[in-house]
């Protein structure tokens, strides 16, 4: 966590930096934005690629502001109310995951229940499969079919391209999140609805419920995981290689052929595939803690996945991304994932009651209650300064000291950007005063050289004058 706070807030101070050089960005690029302690001709080709992105995006958005600008008043109502029927859409479209989400793992929650002490032939035994896989299955279908709608919907809205990439970004990983937290909702839903059992059962045989909860939460996540390693490994192999094929080499020069061969390599979908892998591991680790180890081994056939993908299916992606920020914006959803699954597995340790037959906490109110017992069973002094801890007595001050430093730096940040304002328009007088000064100067040649080309020809005069008395004299 604090490694990505600090690449975040890295992040967020070169975006920071680049938008205030926004007046003189070419120039910064251009003069600037050469790393002298390259060595290699491979790193400088990278290097000049990285240019080349930022001066092409920089171009495309001064394009996008000229025909901002340039828009009348019935193209820009015409705009707005296609944006507000995408973004109606796309509600729908996330509502409606939502609800297959929900009631697929709500049915399949009934029905392994159902099934599972009854299973009388093989057909049975499929069904079980089935239903224990239903939820995950609908998950991982909708993380492939609706990030694609929202890539098309997004086109609709003209925005800018880093704008497009930040908004395609907010909506999938909001699909992805909200995905895992309607899951364990629906699970926690079906645990809570049933009684605590009578005391010597584990379980309330008047209502459907696992025997261990906490084994059912981890078994879904684990089969998220590998679900999701399965679908990107079809997907590479028995998707875009098929298609490169038979584009390029069988329909090699048609339309057709290039529409089914080129594939290009979309950053933001790989990276996030990536994100959603981790999140799956942070989320399930406390509850399935063989799955850190599972997810270790993935990330290495991922890797050469994408490594295939990316040098053999793919082509080079038509958007451009800028590289600081496109870092910065994917260590900040990263960031967001580890906040979201903490709420949940935070809330299961200190509210859910374990489960009553298995686990190393059967038989508690709380898993926290276990901490509490540890705390209780120290020394006297540590019990002490960790209740007080816990008390208004120290949160109050604490909360103070927090808000009281937070205005500190609040007012220095405020104080700093006064000054960095101040010394802008002093540089700006500054080249007004050159300016006006070379404009003087400029001026005082041009007249210098006036008069000495009036003092030239009048001196000229005089002599042809004189030479003209002289020879009126001779004669």
């Amino acid at each position: 966590m604090v490694l990505m706070v600090r690449e975040a807030a890295r992040g967020l101070r070169e975006s920071l930096r680049s938008s205030e050089g926004q007046f003189y960005q070419y120039c910064n690029l251009i003069f600037g934005g050469w790393d002298y302690c390259i060595e290699n001709n491979k790193a400088a080709s990278i290097k000049k690629k990285a240019i080349y992105n930022e001066l092409c995006d920089h171009l495309e958005t001064e394009r996008y502001n000229d025909e901002k600008e340039q828009r009348t008043k019935r193209e820009r109502c015409r705009l707005y109310f296609i944006r507000l029927v995408v973004n109606m859409v796309v509600l729908c479209l996330l509502s409606a995951s939502f609800s297959a989400i929900f009631y697929s793992t709500s049915y399949a929650f009934e029905q392994l229940q159902t099934l599972k002490g009854n299973a009388q032939n093989e057909w049975d035994e499929l069904r079980i499969l089935l239903y224990e896989y239903l939820p995950s299955a609908v998950i991982v279908t909708l993380n492939i079919i609706i990030p694609f709608i929202l890539r098309i919907l997004v086109e609709l809205e003209h925005y800018t391209p880093t704008f497009i990439l930040v908004l395609t970004l907010v909506r999938t990983v909001f699909l992805r999140l909200a995905s895992l937290v309607v899951l364990l909702f629906s699970i926690y839903q079906g645990i809570s609805q049933c009684p605590i059992p009578e005391a010597g059962n584990c379980i309330n045989e008047d209502c459907d419920q696992p025997r261990c909860w906490e084994t059912y939460v981890g078994q879904q996540l684990y089969k998220l995981t590998i679900l999701d390693l399965i679908i990107m490994f079809i997907s590479t192999f028995l998707v875009n290689l098929p298609r490169k094929c038979i584009g390029h080499k069988l329909m090699r020069g048609s339309r057709i052929g290039a529409a089914i061969g080129d594939i290009e390599f979309i950053i933001p979908k790989h990276v996030l595939d990536i994100v959603y892998g981790q999140t799956l591991c942070w989320l399930g680790m406390f509850y399935s803690p063989i799955l850190p180890a599972v997810t270790g081994i993935k990330l290495v056939f991922v890797f050469y996945i994408k490594y295939f993908d990316c040098t053999v299916n793919s082509s080079r992606s038509s958007q451009l991304y800028r590289t600081s920020r496109s870092n910065a914006l994917f260590i900040s959803i990263l960031l967001v994932s580890f906040i979201v699954t903490i709420i949940p597995v935070g809330y299961s340790i200190a509210e859910i009651k374990p489960s009553i037959a298995c686990g190393p906490f059967r038989g508690l109110t709380t898993i926290w209650s276990e901490m509490v017992g540890v705390i209780s069973e120290s020394p006297n002094w540590l019990q002490a300064v960790l209740f007080f801890i816990g008390t208004a007595g120290f949160a109050v001050p604490a909360i103070i000291i927090l808000i009281l430093a937070w205005y500190y730096y609040y007012a220095v940040a405020a104080a700093n950007k006064h000054m960095v304002a101040l010394l802008k328009n002093q540089l700006v007088l500054e080249g007004h005063d050159k300016q006006f000064l070379l404009t003087r100067l400029d001026h005082m040649i041009k007249k210098t050289a006036e008069e000495e080309e009036a003092a030239k020809s009048s001196s000229n005069t005089e002599e042809e004058t004189g030479h003209s008395n002289d020879q009126t004299l001779e004669a």
